[in-house]
């Protein structure tokens, strides 16, 4: 049965953010992906957590699949038509995208912008906001990207509710240590302190999401019984971020404005005016959980 789509009355304060109304009435937990590419992690996410009474939306900024997902209902035709000839990876997109659409509580969206959540999504609210290997054509810029997505993502979330942002995490060689690859990756180029702290959330929690090194069980949501696998795709290509067989999932919690202790930050060894920050990796304690609640 399809979870209710009614939802609790919202009022938002001076600041945008969504303030409790005196008379909402319960509502129904809701999880929101964004920059979903192919949509395989929608499948694998709900193949391992079914989320029967919940309310899921996975969206991506491009369109190019949006003909694949159209449901005869939708469209008045029997069967929604597909370029016979398209490529191998449009195949499988196809039907990734066919296997959603019998899921009665999940609803796929296209042309959604992840920094601009609250244009999207006023006064709609999510528990959960999962956003995997955030990257832009230029990387330089993924920081500013990443940045705008916790300030938007601020406008459809409750203090409390919970932002589920995966970031590459490249090993170490004989020229860089993993933990110089983690503070170059995760302190300048996608600027999660500053970017975090921007939007008023915390860091409570880093989980392993993908282990090269580990060959009993290198990834979270790797290869499923049914055969499925998570395979991340770009949004301006066809392909995967590099690195990602090696990635950290970092989970936030909004808050109200904070600032970190500086016993929880790490610095890259720059000169000092140049110098960008990461989260201190001792605060990495949690266990490897499959929880998703």
């Amino acid at each position: 049965m399809a979870a209710s789509k009614s939802r609790a009355s919202t009022t938002e304060n001076k600041d945008g953010d969504l303030a409790d109304s005196p008379n909402e009435s319960p509502e129904i937990k809701t999880r929101l992906l964004v920059g979903e590419g192919n949509f395989s992690f929608t499948r694998v996410l709900l193949e391992k957590h079914h989320f029967k009474n919940e309310e899921i939306v996975a969206t991506e900024l491009k369109k190019d699949y949006q003909k694949f997902y159209v449901k005869p209902e939708d469209s008045g035709e029997d069967e929604h038509g597909c370029d016979t000839e398209a490529p191998e990876n449009h195949e499988k997109v196809k039907n990734c995208l066919n296997e959603l659409k019998s899921i009665s509580n999940l609803t796929l969206q296209f042309g959604i912008d992840a920094t601009k959540l609250d244009t999207h999504y006023k006064g709609r609210r999510f528990h959960r906001i999962y956003f995997n290997f955030p990257c832009t054509p230029d990387m330089y810029h993924t920081a500013e990207m990443v940045e705008k997505f916790f300030i938007s993502a601020r406008k459809v979330q409750r203090r409390g509710h919970q932002i589920l942002l995966t970031l590459v995490c490249r090993l170490g060689n004989e020229e860089t240590t993993a933990e110089e690859h983690r503070i170059y990756w995760h302190g300048l180029i996608y600027g999660i302190v500053k970017a975090s702290q921007a939007g008023g959330y915390r860091l409570i929690k880093k989980r392993r999401f993908s282990d090269s090194t580990n060959n009993e069980d290198p990834h979270r949501y790797g290869r499923m019984i049914s055969g499925n696998k998570y395979r991340h795709e770009c949004t301006d290509s066809l392909h995967s971020c590099y690195y990602t067989g090696d990635a950290r999932q970092y989970v936030f919690e909004k808050v109200e404005r904070f600032e970190y202790n500086e016993a929880d930050i790490v610095y890259s060894e720059e000169d000092r005016d140049c110098r960008y920050p990461c989260f201190n990796e001792d605060m990495d304690t949690s266990s490897d959980t499959d929880d998703e609640s």
